[in-house]
């Protein structure tokens, strides 16, 4: 008999843990407190400008899943609707993260979920509103991904491997991100004992947990490879964009050196604040976590319960989960990495959280000395996360107001421009306007130097935004400017046609920075 909705919701709200409904919440209120502002205003980055009303890319850059998921909310940029969905993908990522990472205390997972949702990862994904929510649900998928490998002895390959198929498809950063939960998993499989190397226990066995979740990774990525070439076989393969072309043709002589970035990529993010993500005490806090969480570590494998054999395979864990979180550097092979794509380095930060949420679990199983200790490292541990986290809400909201504060400005000097050009003599609808010298270097367009402080990708100064392939739409969308507008890179005949204009023009805001030559409104920017 087929239970009726209501019914069956009941019957599964009701087998989830409570960690995993305090995680749900936690994260959707925690992402409500650090990105609510960017929901409820439509601030467009120079690619929103440009994606406003569509969003048809991402096949030949090797995201062909990326177009369909991109359906379920239309053609529109809209932010709250984008937003409301990227915070559900989010949530659900903070319940697999706590499940496998065993963070079951609920401060943790309080704490747990403003990372998982405040990291400027998140931020930085959010700029490009118009493809957040696409984006998130990758990030979930890899995590489901994740989850299917370590939770199903039978399915959990086939589908962990569809799963993170199609994770790659939509955005390949996250999977990092699978790999990383994989890693922690086992680690606390051995911490909880449950980690069997006989022949009894076969579905506790980590062994083969752990056959499958390589299997799962190492089927992932190359039938995803396979999926994007075919994918984009009748456009000429996959574009050169960050790498992709060359993912998966790895040289074993540059392997060395990809490790030592990817393991330098942390001191980067969460040591150092060229960047302007962090506080000036951030680093000592974060440094101050790590330590903290080895004497977790440490007391946790003294138990008589994890024996010799699991707790080496704990070390080897331990020593492979930073690599793991890091993969991406490996992935795209010396290609740029930016801030969409090391979302897998945040589980750094959340793994101190996950010991001291286990030690506190299991505190009745230690001794009162090593339980003082625990106590004591555990203070320091949710101490410092709580405070990473809301320098990273800070964070998140000085690059909205960089935002907000650079679109404001180029809107105006646009709205000036435009005035300009409808009331120069002859001025029609019909003509197109050329802009000559539209650097985006011009001193005009960066006149707040307090917005350099926050490097964010995707949070840009007002320069940014007059690039060649969204400058004129923000002209036409924004400025309500009817004509078409060519910028530096336009056809040879339309250069031919100004040359003997535009030479001699003066600079804008200059008397004359605006004449008509032929067809053409010419203005000479700078």
């Amino acid at each position: 008999m087929i239970p009726m909705p209501d019914t069956a919701f009941a019957r599964f709200w009701s087998r989830l843990p409570a960690a995993t409904k305090q995680s749900f919440f936690a994260g959707v209120v925690m992402g409500l407190v650090c990105h609510l502002y960017l929901f409820t205003n439509l601030i467009p980055n120079h690619d929103a400008v440009f994606h406003l009303f569509q969003c048809d890319y991402g096949t030949a850059s090797g995201r062909w899943f990326l177009p369909l998921v991109l359906a379920w909310d239309g053609d529109y940029n809209m932010p709250w609707l984008q937003g409301v969905l990227s915070l559900l993908c989010l949530a659900g990522t903070v319940c697999i993260t706590t499940r496998l990472l065993r963070i079951e205390k609920l401060l943790a997972i309080v704490i747990t979920a403003a990372l998982c949702t405040a990291f400027p990862t998140v931020a930085a994904t959010f700029t490009y509103m118009f493809t957040a929510d696409a984006y998130f649900f990758g990030l979930f998928l890899a995590a489901l991904a994740a989850y299917a490998a370590w939770r199903m002895p039978i399915w959990g390959l086939p589908l962990g491997t569809i799963l993170l198929i199609l994770s790659m498809g939509i955005y390949q950063s996250y999977f990092p991100v699978a790999a990383v939960l994989m890693v922690g998993a086992l680690l606390f499989d051995c911490l909880e004992g449950r980690a069997s190397f006989t022949p009894e226990g076969t579905r506790g066995r980590i062994v083969l947990r752990g056959v499958r979740m390589v299997a799962t990774l190492a089927l992932g990525i190359v039938v995803y490879m396979a999926v994007a070439r075919l994918a984009t076989m009748a456009s000429g393969g996959l574009s050169d964009y960050m790498g992709i072309s060359s993912m998966g043709s790895l040289s074993l002589s540059e392997l060395p050196e990809l490790v030592r970035q990817s393991l330098e990529s942390y001191e980067t993010y969460f040591l150092q604040n060229e960047l302007g993500w962090n506080f000036s005490f951030i680093p000592l806090l974060v440094i101050a976590a790590w330590v903290s969480g080895v004497v977790l570590l440490a007391t946790l494998l003294l138990r008589r319960q994890v024996g010799v054999l699991r707790g080496l395979l704990a070390l080897v864990l331990v020593l492979l989960y930073p690599l793991a979180g890091s993969l991406i550097h490996i992935m795209v092979a010396g290609a740029a990495v930016h801030d969409l794509m090391i979302y897998g380095l945040l589980y750094a930060l959340i793994l101190p959280l996950a010991l001291a949420s286990f030690a506190a679990t299991h505190a009745d199983e230690m001794g009162s000395l090593r339980s003082a200790l625990q106590s004591l490292m555990s203070w320091i541990v949710i101490a410092a996360m709580a405070l990473t986290a809301y320098n990273y809400i800070v964070t998140d909201n000085k690059a909205y107001l960089k935002m907000e504060l650079g679109f404001t400005q180029i809107e105006a000097y646009s709205n000036r421009l435009a005035t300009m050009i409808q009331s120069v003599p002859g001025y029609s609808p019909s003509l197109a306007v050329v802009l000559v010298g539209s650097s985006n270097g011009d001193a005009l367009l960066n006149v707040t130097p307090e917005l350099s402080e926050i490097t964010l990708t995707g949070a840009l100064n007002m320069g940014t935004y007059r690039t060649q392939y969204s400058y004129g739409y923000l002209l036409n969308r924004f400025s309500a400017l009817p004509n078409y507008v060519y910028l530096d890179d336009m056809p040879e005949e339309v250069s031919s046609a100004i040359s003997g204009v535009s030479e001699t023009m003066p600079a804008y805001p200059q008397q004359g920075c605006v004449q008509i030559a032929g067809d053409y409104i010419v203005v000479r920017l700078n």
